[in-house]
């Protein structure tokens, strides 16, 4: 059994908002499916031509499910997408499932299961030679040691991450790494440090002209003025 076609087409539709960056404005309209109805059809097996476009769309319904507010029953939506899938050959759109468990148990503080299950979307993703998706899961499982207070585990895991997207030329990637790490110099109270790598992730940002992550290191920046000035 494959994914229906009226879904095929929906996420073919979803896809062309995301890459008009608007994504966030499909929650809002008649035409999509519920919560229940997009997991149930996240179990079936996904025909290779479209799953650059399954996993597109798993980001943005990642992206509602946080939106929305995480709860007990969406993520067990999403263990039952997980179990259902585990009949078949491993792949990405598994593997997406398994980071995005990871970023809703972070949510709820559920800390190990996080680190769990993003360690089995590494595994998974590393098996299949995704590097970019190693790398995801590498920042998944930082962010996760970042908020359970492991912080030389978060600065491993963000630094590995950031050794991968160099070597894959993902420039806008290395500026998010280097945003992460300036939030945990800045978390550890090394505002120095921080200030340096915001700065230096802000330069780069500019030239390459990134400009969806500049209010966020422009917000790290100010923070640490004010943690400077208030010390």
């Amino acid at each position: 059994m494959s994914l229906n076609s009226d879904f095929c087409r929906f996420i073919l539709q979803v896809n062309q908002y995301i890459e008009d960056q608007t994504e966030h404005k499909l929650w809002n309209t008649s035409i999509l499916p519920s919560d229940d109805t997009i997991l149930e059809e996240l179990c079936r097996p996904v025909s290779p031509l479209i799953e650059e476009q399954i996993l597109a769309f798993c980001s943005a319904f990642q992206d509602h499910l946080l939106a929305t507010g995480v709860s007990a029953d969406k993520i067990s939506l999403c263990q039952m997408a997980l179990t259902a899938r585990s009949s078949f050959e491993p792949d990405l759109i598994t593997a997406k499932i398994q980071n995005m468990l990871g970023v809703l148990h972070r949510k709820q503080g559920e800390f190990d299961a996080s680190i769990t299950y993003h360690q089995l979307s590494k595994e998974m993703r590393h098996k299949l030679g995704d590097k970019k998706g190693v790398a995801a899961s590498l920042n998944g499982l930082g962010n996760t040691y970042l908020s359970k207070g492991d912080y030389p585990m978060a600065k491993q895991c963000f630094e590995k991450s950031i050794v991968i997207k160099r070597e894959l030329g993902d420039e806008r990637g290395v500026i998010g790494g280097q945003n992460n790490l300036g939030y945990l110099a800045q978390v550890q109270g090394d505002l120095e440090k921080a200030e340096l790598i915001y700065s230096d992730a802000l330069q780069k940002a500019r030239t390459l002209g990134y400009e969806r992550i500049i209010p966020l290191l422009n917000l790290g920046l100010r923070e640490v003025a004010e943690l400077k000035t208030a010390a």
